[in-house]
């Protein structure tokens, strides 16, 4: 296995080597787009593409030859006890003995439930309703539209700032990222607040962060939430309400939390059939 990866990695190294000797970077020459024939379903490479190197001109179908080339060299090492993976087949944790199962469980939502767009909205609403009549929230954060396009899953919210951002693997904040409310936060406000840009894990609350400070955003449903929470704090800055940050963040995620647990997202569902 150690000498089919080296080899594959070693053609790849070659015709990086290629490309940098004659052009100002390496390009990434694996990097294709596929199309489906319609007739038989099938997948198929559109190579119209070239690469302009000095004086040499390479066609995206010479590097897939190069490639294919290195492929078949590595089945051939294949040894033959070793089987091919079906792509179809389901794996389970084979430390566990099914034997020992009493009851099997199923994931509900986006498994066994399909939901179109519409659900984002009916969650948005409804938690407006309860902000509203339980919270005591302005009345005027009714017309508040919901904007599909503003927030996507695995964001960060600063409970005690109120500013909603997006931080990497590493956790530095990627800048052109944080706002406040639907306002973005110039870099040089950015660093100010954090100074610099990167974020202590002890800070975080995410997969391996346990602080209170930073929360990721990662549900499917957590999306209506993030843009609630942006329209409502751009309504109350430019109303000039005073608000905290953190007082504002439970109320609007207790809020979200209770059309989930007292059924009414489910009976909406059913009724309107999102």
């Amino acid at each position: 296995m150690k000498t089919i990866m080296a080899a594959t990695m070693n053609i790849s190294v070659q015709l990086c080597r290629h490309f940098s000797r004659n052009s100002s970077r390496c390009l990434t020459f694996m990097q294709h787009r596929l199309c489906r024939n319609a007739d038989s379903g099938t997948q198929s490479h559109q190579c119209n593409r070239t690469y302009q190197t000095g004086a040499h001109e390479i066609g995206e179908s010479d590097l897939w030859k190069k490639y294919q080339d290195a492929k078949s060299w590595c089945d051939e090492k294949v040894l033959p006890h070793v089987h091919s993976v079906n792509p179809t087949a389901v794996f389970a944790n084979n430390e566990i003995s099914l034997s020992d199962i009493d009851i099997y469980g199923f994931d509900y939502d986006y498994t066994l439930a399909t939901y179109t767009e519409d659900l984002h909205y009916l969650i948005y609403k409804l938690t407006k309703d309860v902000l509203i009549k339980l919270k005591k929230y302005p009345e005027d954060i009714a017309d508040l539209p919901y904007q599909p396009d503003f927030a996507v899953r695995g964001l960060h919210y600063d409970v005690t700032k109120g500013l909603l951002m997006k931080v990497d693997s590493f956790h530095y904040i990627q800048l052109g990222t944080v706002y406040r409310g639907l306002t973005a936060l110039s870099d040089e406000e950015v660093k100010k607040f954090y100074h610099g840009t990167h974020i202590p894990l002890s800070q975080m609350n995410s997969f391996h962060g346990s602080g209170a400070n930073l929360r990721q955003m990662m549900d499917l449903f957590s999306i209506p939430e993030m843009t609630l929470l942006a329209n409502i704090i751009e309504y109350f800055s430019k109303k000039n309400i005073p608000y905290d940050p953190e007082y504002l963040f439970g109320d609007i995620h207790d809020a979200v939390k209770s059309v989930h647990y007292s059924g009414e997202i489910g009976r909406a569902s059913c009724r309107e059939r999102v």
